[in-house]
């Protein structure tokens, strides 16, 4: 009886490649953290949330009041990769300044967001690839 024939010397350089591109989530994040939280400061100077509708007035001071202190707004607006995850934090008063007028959608991306994210999967890949 014989033993298993192959080209394995291929397998082992096929299965290199493959662990390289396992990383090109964690590049991608990181690539679009900075990119998405820029997207956020703009959405703060403009006075909407991230998919151009405005803030309603508040009662004492209309959307301003969002960008008062400003640790809202960067805390809103700091992103960081966490492995192939972009997190952000809320600063704790913010639960209280409506937070969906602040943040993006689960599996909603704002217009243009997927742009950004092919770009930076695209360059991801060919750093990952060595190209």
């Amino acid at each position: 009886m014989g033993g298993v024939r192959g080209n394995f010397a291929g397998l082992q350089g096929l299965s290199k490649r493959i662990a390289r591109l396992t990383g090109v989530d964690v590049k991608t994040a990181e690539k679009l953290a900075p990119v998405f939280s820029g997207e956020l400061e703009k959405t703060f100077d403009a006075g909407t949330d991230p998919y151009g509708t405005k803030w309603p007035p508040t009662k004492t001071q209309g959307p301003r009041v969002l960008n008062d202190e400003g640790t809202l707004r960067k805390s809103a607006t700091t992103l960081r990769a966490q492995g192939r995850r972009i997190k952000g934090k809320l600063a704790p008063h913010g639960r209280y300044q409506r937070p969906e007028l602040l943040l993006t959608k689960a599996g909603q991306a704002p217009p243009g967001w997927e742009d950004h994210a092919g770009r930076a999967a695209e360059a991801s890949l060919r750093e990952v690839a060595g190209q």
